[in-house]
């Protein structure tokens, strides 16, 4: 220190002896010289690190095929880890201002280092930002919650930020400070409370595998269908498929029931279920004519033979009836159909009567998750379904 007080000591004897101010003003316009001395310096110095030397390591970083150091611009680390330099500079220095103990030099270091805590927990977010977004581009990682424990990170990095900051304000130890919040347990568990559900209540939906990101989700009481875009401590984001953006709760997910397509689209494979509904006054049994105009069907003629030589009765024991013999027509058209998966459940089967006619409900899979296509093909199924009813004299209920 006796560098830095004949400096100041120095500064302020010109000053009184010279310009003939009193003591006290020598001294203050000393403080205040050497102040703006050091803010120059500091000035300077942001903008040498600012102008070449961040220049210089992105020019570097460039040359290089790794992609995380590009995050590291990117991300923001490099540019708090140049403005971390000047405010150190001048948190460090500011005694040379002050001769012994002085209450601008104590609340002007409490200022700085307050700003230094600041940066440092920015520096910190943005690393932590960095070290997430090169975990996500790794498709290993997709399948866990990484998003939201780095948000977990954030947050403990913010709070004990938070305490250091209060720290240098009341000149107590953050440890101090640690050591109360445990008789504040219930204030902090009512302040984080929507972070501590929505937190848990991620990790549970994460770790079960009940959402992922990417996912398909539907969920008609909120409005929600399709793709999860986020899942943070408070929201799981959706794209819908109309483009709009609806957020939910992750312990509403939790608490409520919704549809995950995920199983689907990994598969490879989606149900069709179509059901037309047959007026029940259409269906009857076929006549010689019927029978002869059904057996010109492609792969009926085998069917109709077959039911003759059995007495007139399908394979179940049933008569040969227009609808019968309809559902053994689509039994075979799915089968035939280039999209058809064999190794799934498939059927064409009548469900219980309704006072809207008789339900035929045509059941199988398909070798195409995508929504267009996939629409496609449905559509093409009921038009098949629509086109045939009038050649086996059947009609689709209809007020």
């Amino acid at each position: 220190m006796n560098f830095e007080i004949s400096l100041v000591e120095n500064v302020a004897g010109f000053l009184q002896n010279s310009v003939g101010l009193s003591a006290w003003w020598a001294g203050f316009l000393d403080s205040i010289l050497v102040v703006a001395v050091l803010f120059l310096i500091a000035t300077v110095l942001d903008y040498a690190v600012k102008k070449w030397i961040v220049p210089l390591l992105h020019f570097l970083v460039n040359k290089t095929e790794n992609k995380w150091d590009d995050m590291l611009f990117d991300g923001h680390v490099v540019k708090y880890l140049s403005h971390i330099v000047p405010v150190y500079f001048v948190y460090r220095t500011l005694p040379l201002a002050f001769i012994g103990e002085s209450l601008w030099l104590h609340w002007l270091q409490k200022i700085f280092l307050m700003v230094l805590i600041s940066l440092v927990i920015c520096l910190v977010n943005a690393a932590l930002n960095v070290v997430e977004n090169i975990i996500e581009g790794r498709s290993t990682s997709k399948e866990r919650p990484y998003q939201l424990i780095f948000q977990v990170f954030k947050v403990i990095v913010f709070i004990i930020g938070l305490i250091c900051i209060i720290s240098v304000l009341v000149n107590r130890s953050p440890a101090v400070l640690l050591t109360g919040l445990g008789a504040s347990a219930a204030i902090v568990s009512l302040v984080f409370k929507d972070t501590i559900v929505g937190f848990v209540s991620g990790v549970q939906l994460s770790a079960n595998g009940m959402i992922q990101k990417g996912d398909w989700i539907s969920m008609p009481s909120m409005n929600v269908d399709g793709h999860v875009l986020e899942i943070t401590l408070h929201t799981v984001k959706v794209l819908n498929f109309d483009k709009s953006i609806v957020t939910i709760p992750p312990n509403t997910l939790l608490n409520s029931t919704f549809l995950n397509w995920r199983k689907m689209q990994k598969s490879g494979h989606r149900r069709i279920c179509w059901t037309v509904k047959i007026d029940v006054k259409s269906i009857h049994v076929c006549s010689s004519d019927e029978l002869k105009k059904i057996a010109a069907l492609p792969d009926m003629a085998e069917v109709v033979a077959a039911a003759k030589k059995n007495g007139g009765k399908m394979p179940d024991g049933g008569v040969m009836s227009n609808l019968a013999l309809f559902r053994e027509f689509m039994l075979r058209y799915i089968q035939h159909h280039p999209y058809f998966t064999s190794h799934e459940n498939f059927m064409v089967r009548q469900m219980p009567p309704t006072e809207f006619g008789l339900p035929v409900q045509i059941y199988f899979f398909v070798k195409e998750v995508r929504w267009e296509p996939f629409e496609n093909i449905q559509s093409g199924v009921a038009d098949h379904v629509y086109a045939s009813l009038p050649v086996f004299g059947l009609v689709a209920f209809q007020r």
